[in-house]
């Protein structure tokens, strides 16, 4: 099945045993998206992101019935109430843990800042120097078809997403390996990057030096806005006279609002010189 993950396959990508995804099917916290008619389980694609969240929670110490308080009601704000709880707890801890108290409050001010950019617009941003760490390179038949087994031959860097999430305020995105913004049409290289702009996070880290990015947002499938949003930003540079580098950033979030349900949107970073 396309872009479906057995309960094996999908437990890989975050370290943990099939067990916890039974577990959590079983007490409500977190169903696969598709089961058969033989009562067998399959986990789309689409449910990394939301799943991740619940990892970095889980890893948190944060289990059973506070775990289904959120899946039950996944927005920022139960997240944010539920991260100043924990902020609480480690306050009153030793001075080991302060330092992750600082993080968890960095989190808490930058949660969902990538969601305040309005979908369609496209902004010139600055970023300091990026530190990175990046997976195997990877090969599809497009980007727009199914990357299931780069995924799987990447669950390290997943794991490592998941696992700090909350604590380090780390990007997980996808770097085509392209020319030009048309190779994105084409493109079947590319390798998944984990980004932090805090030095120190990541170990072995690369870097990326400070630069400028055309930061594109908009909502729904990649494979059915990717022609607009090449067209949108070829357009923006040629009114501009700016000219787009090939480093190229494809970051996938998720959304959760109480009265549309989840939501998905697609960011395009492209580092751009004048």
């Amino acid at each position: 099945m396309k872009n479906y993950f057995t309960p094996v396959e999908f437990a890989k990508l975050f370290g943990i045993d099939k067990q916890t995804l039974i577990y959590y099917d079983n007490r409500g916290i977190f169903s696969p998206r598709h089961k058969n008619e033989k009562g067998y389980r399959f986990y789309g694609s689409d449910q990394i992101l939301y799943f991740s969240t619940i990892v970095a929670l889980r890893n948190l110490d944060i289990h059973g019935e506070q775990l289904r308080q959120y899946t039950d009601e996944p927005t920022k704000e139960r997240l944010t109430l539920m991260l100043q709880d924990r902020i609480e707890e480690y306050e009153q801890q030793i001075q080991s843990l302060q330092q992750k108290t600082i993080a968890l409050k960095q989190v808490m001010l930058t949660l969902g800042e990538n969601l305040q950019q309005k979908a369609g617009k496209i902004m010139l941003i600055p970023r300091p120097r990026i530190y990175y760490q990046q997976s195997l390179k990877q090969q599809s038949k497009s980007l727009t078809g199914s990357l299931k087994e780069a995924l799987l031959n990447s669950h390290l860097i997943f794991k490592e997403y998941s696992t700090r999430l909350l604590t380090d305020s780390l990007q997980l995105c996808l770097a085509p390996s392209v020319a030009s913004l048309d190779g994105l049409k084409s493109c079947t290289d590319f390798r998944f990057l984990l980004l932090t702009e805090q030095e120190g996070v990541l170990g072995n880290a690369l870097t990326i030096p400070a630069g400028v990015y055309l930061t594109y947002m908009f909502e729904g499938a990649f494979e059915k806005c990717l022609d607009q949003g090449i067209c949108s930003v070829h357009n923006f540079l040629r009114r501009t006279g700016i000219q787009a580098e090939p480093l190229i950033f494809i970051t996938k979030l998720w959304n959760y609002d109480t009265d549309v349900g989840e939501k998905f949107y697609i960011k395009l970073e492209i580092r751009v010189k004048y």
